[in-house]
């Protein structure tokens, strides 16, 4: 193509198509590039633009693949310097005025971390967190795996980073007779943490039950951190049933890796 042509299609940030044809390690932009072949014509994407958040991850799971990118710049030598990261935030707004009005969609898990997982969305990732998946201690984890799809609808939008927040259109709810009348004081409960505060966290006890929690005091034997996601013992300080209410304070943190035999 002529270089007036590309010319035109970066003043219009038109979006292009190409297939990656190479990953490596530039001397002379001094940074990882992905190389894609315009009919004769390179094109090269730093990694720096890759996507919208810059990633140490290794770029070579993208040869092969078509990506869509725009044209930032042209060189004397007619090489264009591309952006993928322009194009994905396009893409993220329009997802974002679509959800804002109201939209579903089927969401695919990506990847499951213990707060959540991470969905793709026409190939946005937004985040589903444990607290919007279900309405009770259920983790997206304990019924997904990754692949799975789920429908889901706008949760909020993170202010200064626009990263996208979505909860599930049918919250998830297993079937138990638990409710605030079967808990009563110093009884030791397993629970989930659904939302850590600075004064303390809310922890899932039952479904549509969260009890305010204190957390253990750290200490040179007892580090404690406590996270959204983990699973906990909580013990039962006051049940006020008139009120909807439990508190209590955590005496553990359950390790995922906790395992327990019935002999």
């Amino acid at each position: 193509m002529e270089r007036k042509i590309f010319e035109q299609y970066k003043e219009q940030e038109r979006i292009l198509k190409g297939r990656v044809q190479l990953v490596q390690y530039s001397e002379k932009y001094k940074t990882d590039i992905v190389q894609i072949d315009l009919n004769g014509v390179v094109a090269i994407i730093k990694r720096e633009v890759v996507d919208i958040k810059d990633t140490k991850a290794s770029l070579v799971p993208m040869i092969g693949k078509t990506i869509k990118f725009v044209i930032t710049d042209i060189e004397e030598d007619g090489t264009l310097i591309c952006s993928r990261r322009v194009v994905k935030e396009m893409e993220r707004d329009i997802l974002i005025s679509k959800l804002e009005n109201g939209e579903e969609f089927d969401a695919k898990i990506v990847k499951i971390l213990k707060f959540g997982a991470y969905l793709d969305i026409k190939g946005t990732t937004v985040i589903l967190k444990n607290l919007d998946f279900s309405n009770d201690h259920t983790t997206v984890s304990d019924i997904h795996k990754e692949g799975d799809t789920i429908k889901v609808k706008l949760s909020k939008i993170a202010p200064t980073s626009r990263k996208v927040f979505v909860q599930a259109v049918d919250k998830y709810c297993s079937e138990t007779n638990i409710n605030i009348e079967s808990f009563e004081k110093d009884q030791v409960v397993f629970g989930r943490v659904r939302t850590v505060k600075t004064w303390g966290c809310f922890v899932c006890i039952a479904p549509n039950l969260d009890a305010l929690a204190t957390t253990p005091q750290s200490d040179e034997r007892n580090e404690a951190e406590i996270e959204e996601g983990q699973s906990v013992a909580l013990r039962i300080k006051e049940v006020i049933p008139e009120e909807g209410k439990v508190r209590g304070v955590i005496v553990r943190i359950i390790k995922d890796e906790d395992e327990y035999e019935i002999d």
